[in-house]
């Protein structure tokens, strides 16, 4: 009787991997705007969804700790801040209700797994992300050598280079320059796991060139919030490395000397992604020389060719500055300096200010929270400027952007959440016990604290990003309790 429980068991759980690994591939491609996947969204997807979700409520029925409780009370909240802002918002945030669902069986699936069938799980893991983000990098940064822009056979996306003037930003499918640098961000994680759990040293060496693929593709993305999770992520490695080596000496040994390490990387790490973009885009301009007649001088303005669906920008000559900067000048791009957004022209102080002008004028969003288009578009207000028509599509911080759409009661749950996550991290980084490999996916949860709040995604949407953060989370925590006692 007990060994067709364990089948059953087990038979319950493969299911759940099959989904999360279908939903998680689902919004992967969801970038590539394939018509087919719209057609699943509004067929399938809302039927798939509930049964799922409910599947996993009524399997783990609250067991899985107080985190996986504070986003059901999230999820529920959310719920509730729709119903009292009315019904026309209830129908409006309907669709992203539905998506916040499936917080709550990401997170459980690395709590229910056993320790074996979690290496299994993140080895797939690994290989499905991994795989997927290798092959279209390989591909865009082989157009981006050439100065060409591509238009993918399958879907209404583009790889290659951006077609902005003076650009020296690598393009991947059609989102934007953050969101599809922190996918590369998560495969980097994925391949940092996988370098430490391969026992074989010759299997490193596709797991090195996946990881410096995905290095160069988040050098040319220019994402500057990326490049600093990036640059964190390795401080934040070598410390707990110099952690490991360094246990049994003096705790002041031990603490000055992480420190520094993780100082001296982290600045080394931010500074080698500019670096590295302008090397890239140089050598680029070289293979184009090589491929192009040199006979006559070419315009320093962009003059793109169309031959049989290509574009050629073999003329685009960006400015290289002395600081080792790759990006161009405030007054031409201010999107690509550190304070403005990819998209709109304001800096994210002003649409910070603008948030909390708008709780001043309606302090009901202190409770109850608002719709998240209508309380963008009175947020605008405060901070548009004379000849600016572009309006933000969000608030440029997760915090913020929860505060202003479920209120205090869901900032609060969101950073209890987040709190016991990080604590919980902290510990299971120091417990030498368990497997460095493990210890590593605590890198994606303290790493992308700093991408969270400057720009909107966590608890705001559900994409691949908050997805691989709570699938992330899920696996963690199981691994700590395998490892610590009382966890």
């Amino acid at each position: 009787m007990s060994f067709a429980l364990g089948r059953f068991h087990m038979g319950r759980r493969k299911a759940w991997v099959v989904t999360v690994f279908f939903l998680l591939f689902y919004y992967m491609l969801l970038p590539a705007d394939i018509v087919s996947l719209n057609v699943f969204r509004d067929t399938f997807y809302i039927c798939v969804v509930p049964v799922f979700v409910a599947a996993v409520l009524y399997d783990r029925q609250f067991r899985d700790g107080t985190e996986y409780r504070l986003l059901f009370a999230f999820w529920i909240w959310f719920w509730l801040s729709r119903a009292l802002n009315g019904s026309p918002t209830l129908d409006h945030d309907f669709d992203l209700f539905l998506d916040f669902s499936l917080m709550m069986p990401f997170f459980a699936l690395g709590i229910a797994l056993t320790r074996t069938e979690r290496e299994h799980f993140i080895n797939w893991l690994s290989a499905v992300i991994g795989g997927f983000y290798f092959i279209l990098g390989l591909l865009a940064l082989g157009a981006f050598l050439c100065r060409s822009l591509y238009t993918l056979p399958f879907a209404d996306a583009q790889i290659g280079i951006a077609p902005e003037t003076g650009s020296m930003r690598i393009t991947i499918l059609n989102d934007g320059y953050n969101f599809i640098a922190f996918c590369y961000l998560i495969s980097l994680f994925l391949m940092i796991y996988q370098f430490f759990h391969c026992e074989k040293w010759l299997w490193r060496v596709p797991i090195l060139l996946s990881a410096f693929l995905d290095l160069l593709v988040i050098a040319l993305l220019g994402s500057r919030s990326v490049w600093l999770c990036k640059a964190l992520t390795f401080a934040l490695l070598a410390a707990m490395l110099l952690m490991q080596w360094l246990q049994n000496r003096s705790r002041f040994l031990r603490v000055s000397v992480v420190l520094a390490a993780a100082v001296l990387v982290l600045i080394a790490s931010y500074e080698l992604s500019g670096l590295s973009s302008t090397a890239m885009t140089g050598f680029s301009y070289k293979v184009t020389d090589l491929r192009q007649a040199p006979a006559e001088a070419r315009p320093q303005t962009a003059n793109p060719t169309e031959t049989e669906g290509t574009q050629v920008y073999g003329s685009i000559r960006p400015v290289f500055l002395s600081s080792g900067n790759t990006e161009a000048p405030e007054q031409h791009a201010p999107e690509q300096t550190s304070e403005y957004s990819d998209d709109v022209p304001f800096s994210r102080r002003q649409i910070w200010h603008g948030a909390f002008q708008t709780i001043k004028a309606n302090p009901s969003i202190l409770w109850r929270g608002h719709v998240c288009d209508s309380v963008i578009i009175e947020a605008y207000r405060f901070i548009t400027t004379e000849g600016s028509a572009q309006m933000p599509w969000s608030f440029y911080n997760s915090l913020i952007q929860v505060l202003m759409t479920t209120g205090l009661p869901g900032l609060f749950l969101v950073i209890a959440f987040l709190v016991r996550v990080i604590y919980r991290g902290f510990r299971f980084s120091l417990c030498f016990s368990a497997p460095l490999s493990l210890r590593t996916l605590v890198l994606p949860l303290a790493a992308t604290m700093p991408y969270f709040m400057l720009e909107a995604g966590l608890f705001s949407a559900i994409d691949v990003r908050t997805l691989f953060y709570f699938l992330t989370c899920g696996l963690m925590i199981g691994s700590a309790r395998d490892y610590q006692k009382g966890e």
